[in-house]
């Protein structure tokens, strides 16, 4: 069976420049809402996806010390997943 959502992450600028040379880095700990991984928001889960994902970065990329916003950028992922879901 072929699971496949749409989703978007949003994060920071230098962030983004990870996930494009590296691919994304699962979060992990117990401080992670939803357990260890990679969070987007999905189509069909939620509305208007892609903004939720920008006001997700800007919240994330906020730079409490300096007070200002770095940039921040969001992905548009297909998500797809073969076999059983577990």
């Amino acid at each position: 069976m072929i699971f496949s959502f749409d989703g978007h992450h949003g994060t920071s600028f230098d962030s983004a420049k990870e996930i494009i040379s590296s691919n994304y880095e699962l979060s992990k700990g117990n401080d992670e809402w939803l357990g260890d991984g990679v969070y987007f928001f999905v189509t069909g889960v939620s509305t208007k996806t892609s903004e939720l994902a920008e006001k997700w970065a800007i919240a994330q990329s906020w730079d409490n010390d300096k007070k200002y916003n770095p940039s921040k950028c969001v992905f548009s992922n297909s998500i797809i997943k073969t076999g059983q879901i577990k």
